[in-house]
C-alpha cells in the first residue's frame, strides 16, 4: 500500500510540473498572437496609405463606431486613385442542383 501511495504522489509531482511548462508555453503563444495581430494591423493600415491627421481621424472614427473598414479602404482608393475589383466567386453546385441540371427528379436517382 506504501509503496502505491508513493508512486501516485510522485505521479501527482511530475503531472504539477508538466503544467507549469503548459502554462507558461501558453502565456508565449498568447503573446506571440497578440504580437502578431498587432503586426497585421500595422500592415493593413500601412497598405491605406493615409496622412498621419487622415490616419488619426479614421481611428477616431473606428473607436466611435462611425466608420466601417469598408469606408476607409474607399476613401484611401478615392485618395490614391486605386479601384478595388470585386473579387469572382465561384458558385459551387450541390448534388441536387446538379441532377436538375442533367434533368433528373429525386425518384430517377
Amino acid at each position: 500500500m506504501r509503496d502505491r501511495l508513493e508512486r501516485i504522489y510522485s505521479e501527482i509531482q511530475r503531472t504539477e510540473a508538466k503544467l507549469e511548462g503548459y502554462k507558461a508555453r501558453l502565456a508565449d503563444l498568447n503573446t506571440a498572437m497578440k504580437q502578431a495581430e498587432d503586426a497585421e494591423i500595422i500592415r493593413a493600415f500601412r497598405t491605406l496609405k493615409l496622412t498621419g491627421r487622415d490616419l488619426i481621424d479614421v481611428l477616431k472614427g473606428i473607436r466611435a463606431g462611425t466608420v466601417r473598414l469598408q469606408d476607409v479602404e474607399a476613401a484611401a482608393d478615392a485618395v490614391t486613385g486605386r479601384s478595388r475589383q470585386p473579387r469572382e466567386t465561384k458558385k459551387e453546385t450541390v448534388p441536387e442542383e446538379r441532377a436538375s441540371e442533367r434533368g433528373e427528379t429525386d425518384n430517377e436517382k
